[in-house]
C-alpha cells in the first residue's frame, strides 16, 4: 500500500505488539501510582521524587518517564483517589435512609478517606503540613481545581436533594 496516499486522518494501523505495549505501559503505570501512594502514605507528603522511587523499589528516572515530574505524579495519583472518593461517597449517599442521611454519609465518607492517609491527600492536594498556600504549579493547580469541582459537585447534589426533600415536607 503506498502510504504516501493515505489519509492523514485515519489512525496508523497498529500490530499486535503495540497493543501489547500500551497496555504493558499502562499496567505499570497504574502500578507505579499505587506504589508511589503507599511511599507517600509511610514518607509524608513532602517525599521527593527520588524517596517516592526508593520505597517503590525502582529509580526516579522510571517515574519521570512516566509522569513527567512531581506534578504530573501528584496529578495522576490525584486522579485515582478522586475516582475512589467519588465510588465510596456515592456509595454512602446511595445507602441512606434519607436526603439528609445521605448528605451526612457522603460527608463522613469524605472525611474518613481523607484522615484514612492524611499524607496521601496532603500530596494530592498540593500541600504539606504547614505549607503555604500557592506552592503548588498551574498545571497542578488546575488538577487540584478539578478534583476540587468534582467532590463540590457531587456533594452540591446530594445538597439540593436533601433541600428538595425539606421543602416537600414543609409543604404537606
Amino acid at each position: 500500500m503506498n502510504t504516501a496516499l493515505q489519509d492523514p486522518s485515519s489512525p496508523a494501523p497498529s500490530d499486535g505488539r503495540s497493543l501489547r505495549w500500551e497496555a504493558h505501559r499502562t499496567e505499570r503505570r497504574h502500578e507505579l501510582i499505587k506504589a508511589a501512594r503507599r511511599a507517600v502514605h509511610a514518607l509524608g507528603a513532602g517525599a521527593s521524587m527520588e524517596e517516592i522511587a526508593a520505597a517503590s523499589g525502582t529509580s526516579k528516572s522510571v517515574y519521570y518517564r512516566y509522569f513527567g515530574d512531581k506534578a504530573g505524579l501528584q496529578q495522576a495519583m490525584g486522579d485515582l483517589v478522586l475516582t475512589q472518593m467519588q465510588e465510596r461517597i456515592l456509595a454512602a449517599g446511595r445507602t441512606a435512609e434519607s436526603p439528609r442521611a445521605g448528605l451526612q454519609a457522603m460527608v463522613s465518607a469524605y472525611l474518613q478517606m481523607a484522615q484514612t492517609s492524611p499524607q496521601v491527600y496532603a500530596f494530592v492536594t498540593g500541600r504539606s503540613a504547614g505549607e503555604a498556600a500557592g506552592n503548588a504549579g498551574p498545571r497542578f493547580a488546575e488538577s487540584l481545581s478539578h478534583f476540587l469541582d468534582a467532590i463540590t459537585a457531587m456533594m452540591a447534589r446530594a445538597m439540593r436533594a436533601y433541600l428538595d426533600s425539606e421543602s416537600a415536607a414543609e409543604s404537606i
